[in-house]
């Protein structure tokens, strides 16, 4: 309605910032990705677990990848980071499956790897 010149200043400002805003979140996602393959447990890198390793977690542990609750006391998981849910998770011989991404809240606990990698429950 304002005409070509006039009218152009803000679709080329919306284009501009949409690329912009593009660029940026691909930068950050890729530092991120950068961050993850950081993470180690017991001195061991994810990316080198295997289905059947035994893992032992405790307080403040992110979970390597899916697997069985094997022995342990009074744990708690935090799965927010996973289900948006913010009550956390008992983890115990009933309930006795825990996420990979998730974190230990409470207690300390023994877990058999089951799904590693692109294969687990969330990818």
């Amino acid at each position: 309605t304002e005409g070509w010149l006039k009218g152009s200043h803000d679709g080329l400002g919306i284009v501009a910032t949409t690329i912009l805003v593009v660029l940026l979140h691909s930068l950050h996602c890729h530092d991120l990705d950068d961050e993850n393959k950081m993470i180690s447990v017991q001195n061991m890198s994810i990316y080198d677990s295997l289905p059947s390793d035994i893992v032992h977690l405790a307080i403040r542990d992110q979970v390597p990848a899916d697997g069985l609750f094997l022995s342990g006391f009074s744990v708690v998981i935090d799965e927010s980071s996973l289900t948006g849910e913010s009550e956390n998770v008992m983890v115990n011989a009933q309930n006795d499956f825990l996420l990979s991404g998730t974190k230990v809240k409470y207690g300390s606990c023994k877990m058999l790897i089951t799904t590693v990698g692109m294969r687990t429950q969330w990818g």
